[in-house]
């Protein structure tokens, strides 16, 4: 009996061993090694805070002396909260006590932040660098409401921790000598507190982001409302129906508030189409062949967002952006040509540059974009699978673009509006290289810039499932 014991014992041993071992934490960046630490330790505090705060029945939590409160709010600890003192350990003791439960305690966003050696402060290496001891500071931020709402805080807090790591080495041979390598750090003892910087918020992170939400749908739903919506003197010059427009969260730009009121100036613009002939006098009439004219209102929205952060009430006013005037038949036909002009040649470029890798050349083609940072969409279709289509900048897709030909032909020309602002070329693209050849159908994008006298590219698209192998 006691020898099947012993073997028991033995085994469980070797068992507890073995998970030790296996469960190590280890790291051959000693930096690495104390995030991971140190960010589980900050964690694991929390959500025993969190279980002990809503549960006298869960383990009590140990804290240092000095750490700084973050559950309760400053004014009310001494006449409402009674508390020892305003350190974390007093405050959070009276939270726990049976008659202020439960506290509701949640926190988010768990952050390492610039991990440094400790300095040493006193003795002969004063001032150099500890190399065994590492500080880190961990932030978060905290929403705590006491029992039956007394006490509502938020704080942004960052806890600095020291961790102390040992080197584990193993033995090489250099040039003949044996010398220590290390091959890995592991950490020696616990976290140690050092410090901590509580500050209070009006908003957590997660705050702002489901305000931005919430003004983004509204935004959203104000657009795919109209002309309902639109302010009626612009309904009213309408020559034609206003539409509907469908708007996505990306076309509506702006940071996270920094409160419940404030204002959206970077969203789409609502094209309203004028009666041409209040702009084109009568006696130069017949120089226009069913003329179009058009104004570019802005909508700019003041946002205002409950205290849910769920409902938003919007206030809009108006920018008028621009008025595009209608142009005449022969004005069509240049910008006809112009455009035309263009396409050409980017085709001649575009082939010439693809084997060259000119660098002027380059900088000539990307002039011809909107920006540098202009779309344009590459396809592949690998021998065995479906067509994969990429996005790149037209900047980087130059600096990519490498291979013996490149080609294309125009097969047709839209023409979105009469005139001739905006069109869209479609074409048959031929590209070789030495290890791949494909053909693809693509679409370019072109705007009329007014102030260059010419079409620039907006962007260029892969029209899906066109590309053939070659």
């Amino acid at each position: 009996m006691y020898k099947k014991m012993l073997v028991a014992t033995l085994m469980l041993g070797i068992s507890v061993v073995g998970f030790s071992q296996t469960n190590e934490i280890k790291n051959a960046d000693p930096k690495e090694l104390a995030k991971t630490i140190v960010e589980n330790n900050q964690k694991e505090l929390l959500d025993k805070m969190k279980r002990r705060l809503n549960d006298r029945n869960e383990p009590n939590v140990k804290f240092d002396k000095e750490m700084t409160q973050f559950l309760y709010q400053e004014n009310l600890i001494d006449s409402v909260l009674k508390a020892k003192s305003h350190r974390l350990k007093d405050v959070y003791k009276e939270l726990c006590k049976k008659s202020n439960m439960p506290t509701d305690f949640v926190y988010e966003g768990i952050n390492v932040n610039n991990i440094e050696y400790k300095s040493f402060e006193t003795g002969k290496k004063q001032g150099q660098v500890d190399s065994t001891t590492l500080v880190v500071p961990v932030s978060f931020q905290a929403h705590t409401i006491a029992k039956d709402g007394v006490s509502d805080v938020k704080f942004d807090v960052t806890f600095n921790w020291e961790l102390r790591v040992k080197a584990k080495t193993q033995k090489i041979v250099v040039d003949g000598k044996k010398t220590d390598m290390i091959v890995d750090y592991i950490q020696k003892g616990k976290p140690t507190y050092v410090s901590s910087v509580v500050t209070p918020i009006k908003f957590l992170s997660s705050d702002m982001s489901n305000m931005k939400k919430t003004a983004q749908d509204a935004v959203i739903e104000w657009y795919a409302n109209l002309p309902k919506t639109l302010d009626s003197k612009y309904v009213e010059q309408s020559s034609s129906d206003i539409k509907a427009m469908s708007v996505s969260p990306s076309d509506i730009v702006f940071d996270l508030p920094k409160s419940q009121n404030f204002t959206i100036t970077e969203v789409p613009t609502i094209k309203v189409e004028i009666d041409p002939y209040k702009i084109i006098s009568d006696e130069d009439r017949s120089l226009y062949t069913a003329p179009k004219a058009y104004i570019i209102v802005a909508p700019v929205f003041n946002v205002s967002v409950d205290d849910s952060f769920k409902n938003a009430e919007l206030t809009v006013s108006y920018v008028l952006k621009d008025t595009i005037k209608p142009i005449a038949d022969k004005e069509k036909q240049l910008r006809r040509s112009a455009a035309n002009a263009v396409v050409e040649e980017f085709a001649k470029q575009l082939s010439a540059y693809v084997s060259s890798r000119d660098a002027e050349q380059k900088t000539y083609i990307e002039n011809m974009f909107e920006t540098t940072k202009s779309d344009v969409e590459v396809s592949h279709l690998p021998k065995h699978g479906s067509e994969k289509i990429k996005k790149e900048s037209a900047q980087k897709y130059l600096s990519l673009l490498n291979g013996s030909s490149l080609n294309f032909v125009v097969d047709s020309i839209e023409v979105k509006d009469s005139n001739w602002g905006s069109l869209v070329y479609t074409i048959s693209q031929k590209y070789q290289s030495e290890s791949y050849s494909d053909y693809t159908q693509k679409q370019i994008y072109m705007t009329y810039d007014a102030a260059k006298g010419t079409y620039v590219i907006n962007k260029i698209k892969v029209i899906p499932n066109s590309t053939k192998l070659k």
